[in-house]
């Protein structure tokens, strides 16, 4: 009940109608600050200009979200890398080839077991230690993809490290033209 009110209470007065790949390069250097020095960046981000209505500061704050926790699995560094994927939909018409755009945002820290993974994203749920988190994280992730009819999805496997994918669904009415 409380993620549907949540959902339904999200602003939408700065939507913006294309999604590229600057809009994540963008905030690079927020990312790399607040991740500190021992965690490498990469970015690997597809040359993506399709149309996707969301709000470009609610974009940035779920990927600085994801990053942090990201860190967070990694105390020790290692690298966090940001990937940017256009979902290909093979029924859509040629001027916008893509069903979705997905962010992914891999990290190589610890792995999170299928029980933290199935209520990562539910409100207040947290792993860390007191003080050091608020559980709203992955939880205003979920809120923001949802609120436009995407998703997010978290694959952990061991030894490897976490990814969490934001999927956000291209206009409609760009298959229409």
């Amino acid at each position: 009940m409380f993620d549907d009110l949540s959902i339904k209470l999200i602003p939408r007065a700065r939507l913006e109608s294309a999604f590229r790949y600057e809009m994540v390069r963008s905030i690079d250097s927020l990312i790399a600050a607040t991740i500190g020095d021992s965690i490498a960046l990469r970015l690997n981000l597809a040359a993506i200009n399709v149309q996707v209505a969301c709000d470009p500061q609610e974009l940035e704050s779920a990927i600085l979200n994801l990053a942090i926790n990201a860190r967070d699995a990694m105390p020790s560094g290692r690298t966090l890398t940001i990937n940017t994927v256009a979902v290909l939909d093979e029924d859509c018409c040629p001027a916008a080839p893509a069903k979705s755009v997905e962010i992914q945002v891999k990290d190589s820290g610890e792995e999170m077991s299928p029980q933290t993974i199935k209520r990562a994203c539910d409100a207040f749920y947290t792993t860390k230690a007191d003080r050091h988190g608020s559980g709203l994280g992955l939880w205003s992730v979920k809120v923001f993809a949802e609120g436009l009819r995407g998703g997010v999805d978290i694959e952990s496997v061991e030894g490897v490290g976490t990814t969490v994918r934001i999927r956000l669904p291209c206009v409609p009415e760009v298959c229409s033209l």
